[in-house]
């Protein structure tokens, strides 16, 4: 949990908190979330483009986990790393950036 923000307040408040951090995980979960495999793999995935807004200073997934999943994906993609944001991104500007991404990104994708 210490590296689910680089804010330590923030931090303890969700190791504290017994309905987030402070939960326990049942291995049951953790045994299924490690061995599942994606519906569609990456190379077929064309159903719809896909936005990463991915925090740059994230200590617990950082981003070069991501990217090698994020570069097979067959469809539309962007990428955009939010600046000094960690893996809960409330961090400015990562937080105004990835807010920006999504407006964009929506946009985009709605009729003119």
């Amino acid at each position: 949990m210490g590296a689910m923000s680089n804010d330590s307040a923030l931090t303890a408040l969700v190791a504290s908190d017994p309905a987030g951090g402070g939960n326990r995980v049942s291995l049951t979960f953790l045994r299924t979330f490690l061995s599942s495999a994606p519906p569609v793999e990456p190379e077929q995935f064309t159903a719809c483009p896909v936005l990463m807004a991915h925090p740059a200073a994230d200590r617990w997934t950082p981003p070069e986990l991501s990217l090698p999943f994020f570069g097979r994906i067959t469809a539309r993609t962007r990428l955009v790393l939010l600046d000094k944001a960690g893996h809960l991104p409330i961090e400015e500007p990562g937080l105004s950036q990835m807010r920006q991404a999504i407006d964009g990104f929506v946009s985009q994708l709605l009729p003119r």
